[in-house]
This record gives structure tokens, sequence and C-alpha cells, in this order.
């Protein structure tokens, strides 16, 4: 897709600073945040009309501390936006949620990122201070979070875009794997990533809108043997983020689901494993998976700076797919794996239609 044109974008952020205006409106502590903004109505770049939100923060307090942040324009969500946007990513010390953390603050974004160990993002820190949050949280530990994350909202007044990517794999046959790498794997890759959204919701619908973007996996549509938690929590978070996408749409929230393959990432060196195989498993999938696996033969097509520009330019977009597939593994395991269950449900259209009410009308 061809870039628009920088000057004619800048062009039209100078035109929709003078129509549009964000106030916020410090009382007390300076945390009571409200808002006001119009719609520009955008600049035609060839056949494709560029929109925009709008608008400055005032500092009525006159806190100086405050004034790096809330004086510069602000350009929300849009195809070609130019100005500087306000991302929170989970998991961010490592893999994706690292890279782009990294890419973000080098292009001029604001970045709350969550890590596990304060000191996981010092080497940014010292770089980009004025632009990157560290909020140290266990994702795990939902009233921990949901303080955080309110005070992380409250802090930046705004965030445009929520990458929940934190999550990590689990190897094993379902009856290796133990009670308790079980209960782990459910509670950081599911239900910390449906609490993340739950909390962020009321801040996204009170400015008036946002975008969630949940790191998900080819693993979400498709299954390795070895891997069946794993793909629990993954099948399960994108039937969850499918629905709030449902939901959230009337309030201008929207929803991307990423896919990747495969990916050359810290992933796989921080897989969990069952801590003892069961030799009944060794001449089935799950052993040749395991080999491969600890090998170095199971090949990672992704490359993770390509993903996570990918990621990016999907997030920016005006009007993001709900599923985003990334790399040519993920494409051609979901395409296949698709097809299939569509040619199975094809063939049971006569026993599904049988299985409805005589006097139930068409």
């Amino acid at each position: 897709m061809q870039q628009p044109d920088a000057e004619l974008l800048l062009q039209s952020a100078q035109g929709m600073t003078e129509r549009g205006t964000r106030h916020a409106h410090l009382i007390g502590g300076c945390t009571e945040t409200s808002m006001s903004r119009h719609r520009d109505e955008g600049v035609q770049i060839g056949k494709r009309r560029v929109r925009h939100w709008c608008g400055y923060f005032t500092n009525p307090c006159n806190d100086a501390s405050l004034n790096s942040t809330i004086s510069r324009p602000y350009l929300g969500v849009g195809e070609g936006d130019s100005g500087m946007k306000t991302w929170l990513i989970t998991g961010a010390s490592s893999g994706l949620g690292r890279i782009m953390t990294e890419r973000l603050l080098a292009r001029g974004d604001r970045v709350a990122a969550t890590v596990r160990r304060a000191d996981a993002l010092d080497d940014l820190g010292t770089r980009y201070d004025d632009r990157l949050r560290v909020v140290v949280v266990d994702l795990t530990d939902t009233d921990g979070m949901r303080r955080e994350l309110d005070a992380t909202f409250a802090a930046l007044g705004r965030i445009d875009v929520v990458v929940s990517n934190a999550g990590y794999g689990l190897f094993g046959a379902v009856e290796e794997v133990s009670d308790a790498q079980i209960e782990r794997q459910i509670a950081t890759n599911l239900t910390a990533c449906i609490q993340l959204v739950r909390a962020c919701l009321p801040h996204l619908r009170r400015q008036s809108g946002g975008r969630i973007v949940q790191v998900s996996s080819e693993g979400g549509q498709t299954t390795y043997p070895g891997f069946g938690l794993y793909h629990a929590t993954k099948w399960g978070i994108e039937g969850f983020i499918e629905t709030v996408a449902k939901e959230v749409a009337a309030f201008g929230i929207d929803c991307v689901i990423v896919e990747p393959g495969p990916t050359a990432t810290s992933f796989r060196t921080n897989v969990d494993r069952a801590a003892v195989p069961l030799a009944a498993y060794d001449a089935t999938p799950v052993g040749d998976l395991r080999v491969a696996i600890a090998s170095g033969s199971f090949v990672l097509k992704g490359d993770a700076e390509r993903t996570v520009a990918a990621m990016i330019a999907t997030a920016d977009a005006e009007r993001p797919p709900l599923r985003l597939a990334l790399g040519s593994t993920a494409y051609d395991n979901i395409e296949h794996a698709l097809a299939e269950r569509l040619e199975a449900v094809r063939q049971q259209k006569a026993v599904a239609f049988a299985a409805d009410r005589e006097d139930a009308s068409s």
C-alpha cells in the first residue's frame, strides 16, 4: 500500500488542531480528565480519504512536569496517522513485545510497557525516559493489574492501542503435564488476557474509542500434538476477543487478533515442558515433535522484526481485519484447517437441518 504524502498529512493535522481541543481538567491531584474533540473531514490522497481524531491537552494546573506530555497534538488511531500515539504493551521485556516497544519509541510514540522485572527495560528508559512508562506487574494478579492499569490511564490521559502480548508455551501430551502447569498456563495465557481487556474497557469507553490487539498464534486456529493446553488458551482467547469486538464496536473500540506462525524469538527457549515425558508417546506425533524441538529441526520461518512491522502497520490502519495471520506457515496451516472444517460442516448439512423442530419457522 502506498503511504500518504507526509506533507499532506502535516497540513491536515495543522488544520485539525484548529477544530479539535482536548482539555485535561486536572483537579486536586491532577487526575480527573474530560475531553472534547471533533472528527476532521480528512485529506484526500489518491482514492483514499484519511481521517483523524485530533486535539490538544491543556494544563490548567500549570504543572511543569506535564508539559512534555500534554502540549503535543494528539492524532488518534487512523490509517496514515503522522502524530504520536500512546500504546500499552504487555510482556514487553522480550520477544515481540520488546521489539514492538523499541520500534514505537524510536518513531516517537509513547509506550506503557508491562514487565515482571523492574530493570527489564533500563536501556530503553535511559534513551526514552519521557515517553516510556515501565509498569512492573504480575498480570495473573488481577487486583494488582487493575490498580496499575488505572494508574497508567490516569497518568497518560489516553491510551490508543492496548497490545495484549504476554504469554508462553507449554509442551507435553495432555496426560504428561502437571495440574500446576495447566493452572499456570490458563492463568497466564487466558485468564490474565481476559482480565486485562476487562480492566481496559471502561477507560476505552470513557475516551470514546481505542484498539485492542490480542497476540494469539496460528495455534488459535490450528493444533500441534503436544501443545493441547497452549491451544486451549489460544482458541479460548480468540473466542473471547471475537465476542468483545461485537460488544464494543458501538463505543468506537475495535479488536485485532494476531496469529503468528513459528517465529524466531525467545518463545521456544521459554517453553515449559512436561517434567516426566511418558515413553508411551515416544513413537507418536507427540514424540516426533518433542525430538524436533529438542534437536532444532523444527523450522521457525517467521522473522520477528517483520512480524512486528506487520503488527504495527495493522494497528495503525483505519479499518484493520479482525484476524491477522503472519508468516507462511501460519497462512498455510490456517487456510488448510479452515478448508477442512468448512468441508466437514458442509457434509453435515442434512443432519444439522434434520435436528430442527418440525414446527419451527425457517
